[in-house]
């Protein structure tokens, strides 16, 4: 160590400052100094000070380099949800969702192994083009992990684990060299992993469930395909539904939250306890028709949901329309995974292509907009807000998906009155009953879900009578006969059936 000294000119009085050295873990020697203080002694116990907290550093900094990354990252993970729990921003809470991903998805194992000290920037561009490389995955959506990368290797920088400011320059320069896919290319699709389903397939997917109809759970999932292909919601939406969103009396469905695949329930089930309403957009709170193709089928569904968790009516209202059956909580939100596989079991016993629930909400666009009898022929100008988009361009995204025969048959159709060369195949009367056909084909007169029905109202009414303490079972005038037929077979059932009004 050594001393320097200089007179203070303000003071006038003696100061000193001592110069010490310390050795960095990768075995350089380092030089650096005190400030200045008024004696010798002070400038001494200061830098013997500084030099073992320099090296106790150092010493924790190469311990911390051989720490496995994955271990690393599930704590940059914990860090950024306490940070977006101490913050009312939203920035936090983006990366925390986009490495929540990471850490349960996109750590190829070969990165699970290193350690930090083995992290290197072909390291991270491997990791990043291994993500990007996934079929399963948009454009969008890699450029969010790679967003949550760069904040991961900032993590590191900012809490020591590299050696110096070179490396996290190095692996940030890394990532920035990898290519990544289009934006615009719809990846899932052009490899064959979904497709969008017509009424057909819908008919022909649900018909999985119809042979346990009087089951509620075989019911809920019925009603759960048709309300979601029928009404274009998002997947994040239709779980967020809740009883007080629909009104049968207006037939209307109000869609105003959302809950994502990554948002945690213990964030869910605290913004919703102090009301707070999370939205992809201001566009996707809208409230739109219930269409007839689902209407009495989600009335009935009701029905069946009040005394499948023995409700009253009133104390459905904060309730989820379709939960999480699990534990046969009412309250508890249906989880994404489950949807999903729901979904892939239906299809694979009926044979159908390969999908997602999300495609059903471009489903949806397509049977609005193609002609009869496939569709309903609306224009695109028209149906655009019912998806709670803020422009045509998702729609139209959509139309441009249209095989070569779809497009012309639109465009025929549309430019009818001006195409000289072609014939007009309807009128609108025609098109009218067409129509008309096209709804009374998906909501016709069935004998097998009237049968269901039958079952599950008979079901509804034994659980009632035997395990519960109410003396009165209300029933739709619809449902008249059935009732009849259940006192004839019970005659000592102690309940008073009465209808409503």
């Amino acid at each position: 160590m050594t001393i320097k000294k200089r007179t203070n000119k303000k003071t006038n009085k003696k100061e000193y400052k001592c110069r010490y050295s310390f050795k960095t873990s990768d075995g350089v020697l380092h030089d650096t100094e005190t400030g200045w203080f008024p004696s010798e002694k002070e400038a001494k116990e200061a830098a013997k000070r500084l030099k073992e907290e320099k090296e106790k550093a150092e010493t924790n900094n190469t311990h911390n380099r051989e720490r496995l990354v994955k271990n690393v990252f599930s704590e940059f993970v914990d860090y950024l949800y306490q940070k977006d729990k101490e913050t009312d921003a939203t920035t936090y809470y983006n990366y925390y969702s986009w490495s929540h991903a990471i850490l349960n998805k996109h750590i190829p194992k070969d990165i699970e192994k290193l350690k930090i000290k083995e992290l290197t920037p072909s390291a991270y561009y491997n990791w990043l083009n291994t993500i990007n490389k996934k079929s399963s995955v948009g454009g969008k959506y890699i450029r969010c992990i790679r967003d949550a990368l760069y904040k991961f290797n900032g993590y590191l920088q900012d809490e020591n684990y590299y050696l110096n400011l070179s490396e996290y320059l190095s692996y940030s320069a890394a990532l920035k060299e990898v290519p990544l896919k289009s934006i615009s290319v719809n990846n899932k699709e052009d490899a064959g992993l979904r497709h969008w389903y017509n009424v057909n397939q819908l008919h022909a997917l649900v018909s999985y469930y119809r042979e346990n109809l009087g089951e509620f759970n075989s019911f809920y999932w019925y009603t759960f395909f048709y309300v979601l292909f029928f009404s274009g919601m998002r997947v994040e939406e239709i779980v967020a539904l809740q009883w007080n969103d629909i009104d049968f009396n207006l037939g209307t469905l109000t869609i105003d939250d959302s809950i994502a695949r990554v948002e945690t329930k213990e964030r869910v089930k605290k913004r919703l306890n102090e009301n707070v309403k999370k939205t992809k957009n201001k566009d996707s709170v809208r409230t739109i028709p219930i269409l007839d193709f689902y209407y009495e089928l989600l009335k009935d569904y009701s029905e069946s949901y009040q005394y499948q968790f023995n409700l009253k009516k009133t104390e459905m209202s904060d309730c989820f329309v379709f939960p999480n059956l699990t534990h046969n909580n009412p309250n508890e939100y249906q989880l994404h995974d489950n949807i999903a596989n729901a979904l892939q079991k239906a299809a694979k016993a009926k044979k159908l292509p390969k999908t997602d629930a999300q495609m059903f909400r471009h489903s949806c666009a397509y049977f609005l907009i193609v002609e009869p009898p496939k569709g309903l022929g609306y224009d695109i100008s028209k149906v655009y807000d019912y998806f709670g988009h803020q422009n045509e361009s998702m729609i139209r995204t959509v139309y441009g998906r249209f095989s070569k025969e779809q497009k012309t048959d639109k465009l025929l159709t549309t430019f009818s009155d001006i195409a000289t060369t072609y014939i007009k195949p309807d009128t609108v009367k025609q098109k009218e009953a067409e129509i008309a056909r096209l709804i009374e084909r998906i909501t016709g007169d069935n004998k097998e879900l009237n049968k269901a029905r039958k079952e599950r109202i008979f079901g509804q009414i034994d659980y009632v009578s035997k395990k519960t303490n109410k003396t009165v079972y209300y029933y739709r005038k619809s449902d008249k006969d059935i009732i009849k037929e259940y006192k004839a077979n019970n005659p000592n059932c102690r309940l008073q059936f009465v209808q409503e009004t």
